[in-house]
Parts: structure tokens; C-alpha cells; sequence
């Protein structure tokens, strides 16, 4: 199939985005960048690292080489038993003194860049918190304004900003929350360690407590407790293998609120989405929401798809479907009993050039993953017509 120029330059511009749609579209975008500056600076601290233990143990080669040779030299200076020799020997090359020397440098120096990573990812950890509750805190101003809401955030801030947030979504915006639990759930270790590392530096006093305790048995090695000597106090050790999850986990949260938010807008964001790319068909087409349901893995709508242009009269139904999979998909079913001007070369050009749909769902689907979607366009009996048809 030729490229179909007129095709691309029709969708060169991306969808119009209310303010709530760009912003859950950029914290997507920044989650990603710092996900992506922590496996960069890991990466760093661990090829360092390696490069500084690569020389470290040639150096301590060539000098074991050398106390080698002049053992061996020494052993033969003597007249003795072989055990005179061999302490003779010993003593005089300094080999025994050399292996602990550079034992001592290696250890040294694996706990110096093990002490670097928890700095950093302690760090991490904490810059993470703040971004999600800045941002959480930046979505209630937007929904504030877009809602025309007199009460703001500060009327409902305490101790906890999470529990705070989640009443003003709740209560003022009035956003089904009841589902959000787990998140919220699954957040708790990330504060709970956000607010020792701030307040205390990652220190905790003798005994243990058993929350803590369970923490750090169930994190798979990413925390570790170190009892400081003649101290009543242990630091807690992060690593990033703790870290990463909860970028995903944030990341999670964040595209179910913007579900949920859709929802509450009776889906018009998707509506407005399919709008723009049926318009290729007639540029003042109408798409009402009809039906939404979850399935495995992930969610189907309904919608009418209208047009009163005399160019393109129609009315059919459009059901879009979106799983997650293995690979990329995009399936186009077209059961019209009626021609509809254009429909084959919308058909062919999107799957032809499978980023449109990327452009178009930009906010809805997770860029790390990938998806199966679904349009079956059909006419239910009796045909639903416009008064053109």
C-alpha cells in the first residue's frame, strides 16, 4: 500500500486536551524522567564501581606477582626445616601483610559505594514522595478551578497530605475514590520511610518496631537494618530494587485517577479522542457515550458515531476495546451494511501508521506497555438514522 500523505497530514496535530487531560499527560512524562535519572545514576555508581574494583584487584595481581617472586627467593635463602622456610619467607616478602592490606581496601571500598547508593537512593526515595504529592496537590487546584469549586485543599489539610487529598477528591470533587484503596494501602511504606529519612536521617531507635521489622523482611533485600555500635539506634539501608516498584506504582495510580476522572465526565475525554479521529470521515460528526465495562485486562465502550453532512451522512455504532498484551495490535472490524465515504482508507492508514492511535489515547495507555485495540463498527437493528439518511 502507498503512503497515504493526505492521511498523515491530517493527523500531524494531536487531539485538543482540556487542562486535566495535559496534566495527568505530563505527570506520566516527569515519572518517566525520574525513573529514568535513577537508572542512570545507578547505572553510573555500578560501572564506577566496577572500574574502581577492576583496577583494585589488578593492582593487588601485580603486587601479589612480586611478593610471589620474592618469597620465593627468601624460601631459598635459608637452611632450615621447610616450615623455617616457609616463615622466613613469609615474613620477609610481606605477602601475608599485602593480602590483608588489599582484602581490607576491597571491603573498604565496596562499602564505600554501597554507602553512596543508599545516599542516593534514600534520596530517590524522598524526591519520588514529593513529586506524587505535588502533583496530587496540583491536580486538586486544576479540578478546584475546572469544576468551579469555592473550597479548596487547604480547608482539608493535616498531618497526613495523602488521607488529606484523597477526602478533597472525595468530598469536594466529588471523584469515586472507593476503588483507590490498595493504592493508597501500597503508598504507606514509601511515606512511612519518606518521613524517618527526612525528620531522622533513616535512623530508628532500639527496639525495632514490628511494622518496621516486617518491612524490611518482606522488601526481598531492599532494606536492611545497620545497628550502629554503642549507639540504641539502627539506620535503615535502601536499595534501589525498593525504589523502582513504586514509580510503576504511582505511575498506576495516577492513569486510574484519570480513569477515574473520565468516568465522572460520563467518558468525554474518550469521546472527544474518537471524535478526532473519525472526523476524517466528516468534520462535524457527534460520538455519544453509550456503554462501558471491564473485561480481562482491560475496558470496553460503545459509542454512536453520527454525521449530518451532506457529503457523508451516518449513523452506526463504534465498540472500542482496549487489553493489555504481548505486542501491539490494532484491529478494525467494519460490519456497515451502508457505505461510508472514506471508512476503508481511515481503516488502512491507521494501521498503517499504528503511532496515530498512540498520539490519539496519549494519557490512557501506559508507554512501557503494550495493547491490543479493538474498533467493530456496526448497526444495530433497526439502523439508527439521521433524518439525511
Amino acid at each position: 500500500m502507498k503512503f497515504d500523505f493526505g492521511f498523515s497530514m491530517y493527523f500531524l496535530e494531536g487531539p485538543e486536551l482540556s487542562t486535566p487531560e495535559k496534566f495527568f499527560i505530563q505527570v506520566q512524562h516527569k515519572l518517566q524522567i525520574y525513573k529514568k535519572h535513577t537508572e542512570t545514576t545507578i547505572k553510573l555508581y555500578q560501572d564506577e564501581f566496577k572500574e574502581q574494583l577492576l583496577n583494585h584487584k589488578k593492582k593487588a595481581q601485580e603486587a601479589m606477582a612480586k611478593a610471589n617472586e620474592a618469597y620465593e627467593l627468601h624460601y631459598e635463602e635459608i637452611v632450615g626445616s621447610d616450615q623455617d622456610k616457609q616463615s622466613y619467607a613469609t615474613h620477609e616478602s610481606g605477602i601475608d601483610e599485602l593480602q590483608y592490606h588489599f582484602s581490607n581496601e576491597e571491603e573498604a571500598l565496596k562499602n564505600s559505594f554501597s554507602e553512596m547508593a543508599d545516599h542516593f537512593n534514600k534520596s530517590a526515595l524522598v524526591t519520588l514522595y514529593a513529586l506524587m504529592e505535588t502533583e496530587l496537590r496540583r491536580l486538586c487546584s486544576q479540578l478546584q478551578a475546572h469544576y468551579q469549586k469555592r473550597v479548596s485543599l487547604e480547608r482539608f489539610e493535616q498531618a497526613d497530605y495523602l488521607k488529606s487529598i484523597m477526602e478533597y477528591l472525595d468530598q469536594i470533587i466529588e471523584l469515586d475514590i472507593s476503588g483507590f484503596q490498595p493504592y493508597q494501602t501500597k503508598i504507606i511504606p514509601l511515606q512511612f520511610l519518606r518521613n524517618k529519612v527526612m525528620h531522622n536521617g533513616g535512623e530508628f531507635p532500639l527496639p525495632v518496631t514490628e511494622y518496621l521489622d516486617d518491612l524490611v523482611k518482606t522488601s526481598d533485600g531492599g532494606l536492611s537494618l545497620e545497628e550502629i555500635p554503642d549507639e540504641q539506634f539502627v539506620v535503615v539501608r535502601v536499595r534501589s530494587k525498593f525504589v523502582f516498584p513504586f514509580y510503576e506504582l504511582i505511575s498506576e495510580m495516577f492513569y486510574v485517577l484519570f480513569a477515574l476522572l473520565n468516568e465522572k465526565e460520563n467518558f468525554s475525554f474518550l469521546s472527544s479522542r474518537l471524535a478526532y479521529v473519525f472526523r476524517f470521515l466528516a468534520p462535524g460528526l457527534t460520538v455519544t457515550y453509550k456503554e462501558h465495562k471491564s473485561i480481562k485486562n482491560g475496558q470496553m465502550f460503545t459509542f454512536l458515531m453520527e454525521s449530518r453532512a451532506s457529503e457523508n451522512p451516518f449513523s452506526f455504532f463504534c465498540k472500542f476495546t482496549i487489553v493489555e498484551a504481548a505486542k501491539e495490535e490494532l484491529i478494525f472490524t467494519n460490519q456497515l451494511e451502508h457505505n461510508v465515504n472514506n471508512i476503508e482508507r481511515l481503516i488502512a492508514g491507521l494501521a498503517k501508521q499504528d503511532h496515530v492511535m498512540r498520539q490519539v489515547m496519549a494519557g490512557f495507555l501506559d508507554n512501557e506497555k503494550a495493547y491490543r485495540i479493538e474498533f467493530m463498527l456496526y448497526c444495530n437493528p433497526p439502523l439508527v438514522r439521521t433524518g439525511i439518511l
